[in-house]
């Protein structure tokens, strides 16, 4: 993951030309649930919404690029599988704008319950509800 923030007081700022943050989707998977075919079924409900708003991420990202004059990896969703206290917890990060972001949350909420009801299989290796939470890692 890409830090997008630079230090110079106590304090983090945001790069000037970012307005993007990174969320993630996550869910629990049931201890006998094809975490493989859950990650490929999310993954693709992620960018599938991710794809509306895109451009606009891409075209930011050049915009850091330019300013701090090295490459950086283009933002995109990636799939995480983990170890949690309750069992094995799937997540899918994305990036998405600031100003957008509680739209482009609940867009991602419908799809991710949408794709869930919809799949039987999907619906047996989830456990619980899935959440969406700012994916803010140090």
């Amino acid at each position: 993951m890409h830090v997008l923030f630079q230090t110079g007081t106590l304090l983090f700022k945001q790069i000037p030309g970012t307005e993007y943050a990174w969320h993630e989707v996550v869910v629990m998977i049931a201890p006998d649930g094809n975490h493989k075919a859950a990650q490929q079924k999310l993954v693709s409900t992620v960018n599938e919404v991710y794809s509306q708003y895109q451009n606009e991420i891409e075209r930011q990202h050049a915009t850091i690029e330019r300013r701090v004059d090295i490459q950086i990896e283009t933002p995109r969703p990636e799939a995480r599988l983990q170890f949690a206290d309750a069992g094995l917890e799937l997540l899918v990060r994305y990036p998405v704008e600031i100003r957008k972001a509680p739209d482009i949350d609940e867009e991602m909420t419908r799809k991710v319950l949408a794709l869930i009801e919809a799949d039987a299989a999907l619906k047996a290796a989830v456990s619980g509800n899935p959440k969406i939470r700012s994916a803010v890692k140090g």
